[in-house]
């Protein structure tokens, strides 16, 4: 997962902390763990008639595929002291409906040597504390917030990034401000400049930022423009910046991020803004992040649709 570059002496004013592993939990999944109780020589017996399988030492009391919870608990007590679930793993174990990565997904604190566990996902980082630990949960994980960040961060496509970072919000499980303090907290994570644009546009937080992008863009393009920008307020709470050209008959409004299916979703507002370019009154949504990484497209779209509406320029 993602690692600090803090200084070494503030590193000793960070205390490392994470629960044990509840070993009844994990017995209650079907997996078994040395615990110095006596019964590892039936354990063994099981796993020598192949009534058992054995995973490194941690045993699952059936010789067929593991379940998920069977895998997670399987990684984190294979992974030894202080090992917790992380990123794609903990957020599903947190109830957030992603994608279930390839491995589970393991940190172990840095101080230790990572172990060779096959098939985990194993990293190691230097921020452990009672913030980025859940205190309660089993076995060991991030907190959601923590997790999520650090899945973000190993997204390689920005669409990717921008789904994870959605899907907890979008399902009512954290606010946006809750990911900005982890992704601020944690330094240079990778992909951070992208995160806190994706931010701004799941909150418009800073609306400021996309206020002013699209005037500049709008005045480098030579276009006209609008007599009205105010910013208002959807049902859901979501807010967009309402731009509107009396003259022209053309009405856009500039969203946050809304979808869990990132990709899909703009594809069909794109879509949508083609078919109202050539309608008597226009309305264009364009989502908020296009402004940095699509604006030639969205500016064509303004023009074609100022056009549509008798601007000459």
């Amino acid at each position: 997962m993602t690692s600090s570059h803090l200084a070494p002496d503030l590193h000793a004013h960070l205390q490392r902390w994470s629960p044990a592993p509840d070993l009844q939990l994990a017995l209650e999944a079907g997996v078994v763990a040395h615990d110095g109780s006596g019964h590892e020589a039936d354990t063994m017996r099981r796993v020598r008639r192949g009534t058992w399988s054995s995973y490194g030492g941690v045993v699952v009391q059936h010789n067929g595929p593991l379940t998920s919870d069977q895998r997670d608990w399987v990684a984190v007590l294979r992974a030894g002291d202080g090992a917790v679930l992380g990123a794609a793993s903990a957020m599903r174990r947190a109830g957030v409906a992603v994608d279930a990565p390839p491995r589970p997904q393991v940190v172990v604190p840095w101080s230790r040597t990572a172990p060779r566990v096959g098939d985990v996902d194993l990293r190691r980082s230097r921020l452990m504390t009672g913030q980025d630990v859940h205190p309660t949960r089993q076995p060991p994980q991030f907190r959601l917030s923590r997790a999520t960040v650090d899945a973000a961060s190993l997204a390689r496509r920005p669409d990717d990034v921008r789904a994870l970072l959605c899907a907890p919000v979008q399902q009512r499980l954290l606010k946006p401000g809750q990911l900005r303090v982890v992704v601020l907290r944690l330094g240079p994570v990778t992909g951070r400049a992208l995160m806190l644009r994706t931010l701004d546009d799941v909150e418009l937080g800073a609306q400021s930022t996309h206020e002013l992008r699209f005037t500049r863009a709008l005045r480098r393009a030579g276009l006209p423009p609008p007599d009205r920008q105010t910013w208002r307020q959807r049902p859901d709470g979501r807010r967009y910046l309402d731009c509107w050209w009396e003259t022209f008959q053309l009405h856009v409004e500039i969203d946050g991020l809304a979808h869990f299916r990132v990709t899909q979703w703009v594809a069909d507002l794109d879509r949508t803004n083609e078919l109202e370019i050539s309608a008597s009154a226009r309305r264009l949504r364009i989502v908020g992040f296009l402004l940095w990484e699509q604006q030639s497209r969205v500016l064509d779209q303004v023009r074609r649709a100022l056009q549509a509406g008798g601007w000459t320029g």
